[in-house]
């Protein structure tokens, strides 16, 4: 028996398995008869990293994993470098919760017909090809995902949002692998909004890393659509924080003024006003004085979601903002002096001015990062 075949004997003890078969070099993936033993019944996670020459896969390799996917009743974690229709097939029958897809031209096409049951979905958006895109006309509804990661890699993916209707979504995560050449954002913006629209997700957690591609006022845009946030994690360029963001953040009770985005594309007159947990990440991209934030509107917007929001639970008005209890900062630097300088001052300060609320339960973490040296510190 050859060694894959000892390996696949013992299968019945698998629980997790990470199959590449980038060099197999001719050899069987299931060399072994008894590879088709129906007992898989620990087997929970499996990686499949497939070459570009995948379709050489053997008809009745195919077909063994494709018993081997049927017989793991615990199977729930699936990851794939691509959904060829040779694969579907070995998935026709599956319990798959969580599926992740670092495929760059599959797209969305499919996936919930193919996974029914799936909860969590991290997927890589590259350049689509005309075989693999689904037409903007269809939908793709899933209504048990509730977890999305996507990341954009290409432009012309983007389009492909707009047909998403997750009704069930409450975490969203988008990673914008970008760089900022592209002027025109109107098919990611317009994209996402609908899904936002003729979705209605009760999203409770978002992130963003959107880098150079998004200024100041698309971001407020897309914060507009999300009046349930509980829980944000926004990464940008310095430049974004003194382009009025964080004017557009600040509570001011009263205010007619501010937020001034658009109210018909949010439910509440409040930007986020049941935020509670909020991450913010600067990345400097330059040394040059006219992009550092400036830190008193900084702390202006933290404060403004302490102190107003604690009025408002001492006179019952729900349409006041919920209390911020937690904030975190991550400043990547280079090693210059006014943006090393800035960290550590804002740093300190950020303690100085949030003592007294630190000192009734709210927590505040400032992590700075040069290159590859970290330092963290609880404040």
């Amino acid at each position: 028996m050859s060694v894959l075949g000892l390996l696949f004997h013992a299968a019945k003890r698998w629980e997790h398995v990470d199959l590449d078969i980038n060099n197999r070099q001719g050899l069987d993936i299931f060399p072994d008869s008894r590879a088709a033993s129906p007992n898989r019944s620990l087997l929970k996670s499996l990686n499949l990293t497939l070459s570009a020459n995948f379709w050489d896969f053997r008809a009745r390799d195919w077909l063994r994993l494709g018993s081997l996917v049927k017989n793991a009743t615990s199977l729930r974690n699936l990851a794939s470098s691509d959904l060829d229709y040779n694969i579907e097939m070995s998935f026709e029958e599956n319990r798959i919760t969580s599926l992740q897809l670092y495929d760059d031209d599959y797209g969305l096409k499919d996936v919930f017909r193919l996974f029914p049951h799936l909860q969590h979905l991290d997927i890589t958006l590259g350049r689509p090809s005309d075989s693999k895109c689904p037409k903007l006309s269809s939908e793709l509804r899933s209504a048990t995902l509730k977890s999305l990661i996507v990341r954009i890699a290409s432009w012309r993916s983007t389009p492909l949002l707009s047909s998403l209707r997750l009704p069930s979504l409450d975490s969203l995560e988008l990673l914008i692998q970008l760089d900022g050449s592209v002027r025109d954002k109107k098919p990611l913006m317009s994209s996402l909004e609908t899904m936002f629209r003729q979705s209605s997700p009760p999203l409770q957690s978002f992130k963003i890393d959107s880098g150079h591609s998004l200024t100041s006022l698309q971001l407020l845009d897309i914060l507009s659509w999300m009046p349930s946030l509980t829980d944000l994690s926004i990464h940008v360029i310095s430049t974004v924080l003194r382009e009025g963001f964080l004017a557009q953040l600040t509570y001011i009770p009263g205010s007619k003024s501010l937020p001034t985005y658009d109210p018909e594309k949010s439910t509440s007159s409040v930007l986020l006003p049941r935020l509670k947990n909020l991450e913010i990440g600067i990345n400097f991209e330059t040394d040059v004085g006219r992009f550092i934030p400036d830190m008193d509107s900084i702390i202006a917007m933290i404060e403004s979601r302490i102190v107003y929001s604690s009025l408002a639970d001492e006179i019952h008005d729900d349409s006041l903002v919920d209390k911020l209890s937690h904030l975190t900062f991550l400043i990547l630097y280079f090693p210059y002096h006014s943006e090393r300088a800035w960290a550590e001052e804002f740093r300190t300060t950020l303690k100085k001015r949030l003592q007294e609320h630190m000192n009734q339960g709210f927590t505040c973490t400032v992590t700075a990062k040069q290159t590859r040296v970290f330092c963290t510190e609880g404040l």
